[in-house]
C-alpha cells in the first residue's frame, strides 16, 4: 500500500497472471488466440508447459504438487479465454499441452 496525493491509499499490483484477457477463442480465431496465449504464457515465465520441456512428474515424487500447481495454473489461462462451448472440449484433457 502508498499513500498518493490528499492521502488517498493505493495498491500496486506486479502479478499480471489475472490480468483480464481480451481475445477469448471461439472457434473462428485460433491463430490469434494462439499468438496472444503464446505471449502471455511466455511472459509469465511458463513456456516450457506450452512446449513440452517441463515433463509431468510421477504423482509419488517429491516435486508432484508443485508439477501440479504450475500445470494449473498454465491449463486455467487456456481454458479461461475459451467461449463456454469450447471449454467443454477441452477441460478433461490431462494437461495443458493437450488442450
Amino acid at each position: 500500500m502508498g499513500k498518493g496525493q490528499g492521502g488517498v491509499e493505493f495498491l500496486v499490483c506486479n502479478d499480471t497472471s489475472a490480468a483480464p484477457f481480451t481475445i477469448w477463442l471461439n472457434g473462428k480465431n485460433y491463430n490469434t488466440w494462439l499468438k496472444m496465449m503464446c505471449l502471455h504464457v511466455s511472459g509469465q515465465g511458463k513456456r516450457g508447459y506450452l512446449i513440452g520441456k517441463v515433463a509431468q512428474v510421477e504423482e509419488h515424487a517429491s516435486g508432484f504438487d508443485s508439477w501440479c500447481i504450475e500445470e494449473s495454473i498454465f491449463k486455467g489461462w487456456l481454458i479461461k479465454t475459451m467461449e463456454p462451448d469450447l471449454v467443454e472440449l477441452f477441460l478433461d484433457l490431462p494437461t495443458g499441452k493437450d488442450v
